[in-house]
């Protein structure tokens, strides 16, 4: 009867246990939100399930570019971007600036996303950040 009543209350704590688990879902940034970088020529625009940046060029007479990406994004943070540019990324330095390379590959190479009140931050599997703020 003892050993019944011991497999009775492992099966039990086996049920809470296993209840405690957060399940990590689909969740979304706020659509048509705009942010961008401080001191920098780089925007950020939710629209959706896509993310796109607009680059301006270091260089005269040479237009924005807009970079998009699809994202998927977990309530953990944990995010997946497919993402497209316009031309290649060799270019990118070259035309853009270094500046703006850096911060391209760090938006595309994000492993995780975190929206903080008017802050949007983008973490690297290296353990660095990129910073958006909400434009008013």
């Amino acid at each position: 009867m003892k050993s019944i009543l011991e497999v009775i209350i492992l099966l039990l704590l086996s049920f809470l246990i296993g209840s405690n688990k957060s399940v990590d879902t689909a969740c979304s940034l706020p659509d048509t939100s705009q942010w961008s970088v401080a001191n920098s020529d780089i925007c950020l625009k939710v629209n959706g399930d896509s993310i796109f940046w607009t680059m301006k060029s270091d260089k005269k007479n040479i237009p924005a570019i807009t970079a998009s990406a699809r994202y998927n994004l977990l309530t953990s943070g944990r995010i997946s971007l497919t993402y497209s540019l316009p031309l290649l990324s060799q270019d990118l330095s070259y035309i853009y600036g270094e500046r703006n390379e850096i911060l391209h590959r760090h938006i595309i190479h994000a492993s995780l996303c975190k929206q903080e009140d008017d802050k949007l931050v983008f973490y690297s599997s290296a353990g660095d950040s990129i910073v958006f703020c909400r434009k008013n």
